[in-house]
């Protein structure tokens, strides 16, 4: 055997006790996450997740997608806030240092800068958060009714159907350096979940308006939920509702038990289909 082919071993050998070496380390990890009692159980309907778009061939993997929203609220002058609870003084405790009037605004390349920090989320189903928003709906579809032009009233009234029937319950309602500090404070397992995350913010600067003003948006960690070969059956079932929704055909619908380990990280634990 020549030398060139005895690197060519070696260097397979190697990269093959690599792969199992990072296959050994995820299974041991996923086992930890796991291996006590569940932290937290959500039972989601098709309301909070669905089978992405580019998942949905036969040779996709298994996958769905969570389905959560924000928390909006409208202010004197009608105009709508996302995550209005994520203000200068929550944001300080997350650990930005935002400074109290930003200097040279017109100068954007002045704007400070600030990357992403890793945090824990608080997912809310079908809690305060989700009445809140049924009720500003509501409200909304009121004032359009009694409004002597009507305006915007068919598009109010889709929004509530929307919201009673389609949109995601699943809210974040929170965020903190600390999961049990949280947990503390959101102690309903069946309701309450507590997530890995990251929250991100940024400077935007209206064109009528020279002091810029902070945005916010959240991304869980894991968004991607994987299905066991186990429930193989029951994803195939939900494509064909996906099909049949686009077609304008009944949904059959399913509810997914979903639970959360050790680790906050989640994974199926059941399938069911309605009735």
């Amino acid at each position: 055997m020549d030398v060139r082919m005895r690197r060519v071993l070696r260097l397979t050998a190697v990269a093959l006790l690599l792969i199992v070496t990072a296959n050994g380390i995820l299974l041991w990890d996923v086992a930890r996450n796991r291996a006590a009692v569940p932290e937290a159980e959500l039972r989601l309907s098709e309301r909070e997740f669905f089978v992405p778009q580019l998942w949905r061939g036969e040779n996709s993997g298994r996958f769905l997608q969570l389905r959560y929203q924000y928390i909006r609220s409208t202010g004197d002058d009608g105009a709508w806030f996302v995550n209005p609870w994520l203000d200068r003084e929550k944001l300080r405790d997350l650990g930005f240092h935002l400074p109290e009037k930003l200097v040279d605004t017109e100068n954007f390349k002045q704007v400070p800068r600030f990357p992403q920090k890793k945090v824990f989320l608080v997912l809310e189903l079908a809690g305060p958060a989700y009445s809140h928003a049924l009720a500003q709906a509501r409200a909304e579809v009121e004032a359009r009714r009694i409004a002597p032009a009507k305006e915007g009233l068919q598009d109010a009234e889709e929004h509530l159907h929307q919201m009673q029937e389609k949109n995601s319950r699943l809210f974040v309602v929170d965020a903190g350096l600390d999961a049990e500090v949280l947990r503390r404070h959101y102690p309903g397992r069946q309701q309450y979940a507590i997530v890995p995350g990251r929250v991100h913010i940024w400077w935007n600067a209206p064109q009528q308006q020279k002091e810029p003003e902070f945005y916010s948006r959240f991304v869980l960690e894991r968004e991607r939920i994987f299905v066991p070969l186990d429930f193989a059956p029951q994803l195939a079932l939900l494509k064909e509702d996906v099909a049949s929704e686009e077609q304008g055909r009944a949904k059959r619908g399913a509810v997914v038990q979903l639970a959360f380990g050790t680790h906050l990280q989640p994974w199926i634990v059941g399938i069911q289909g309605k009735q």
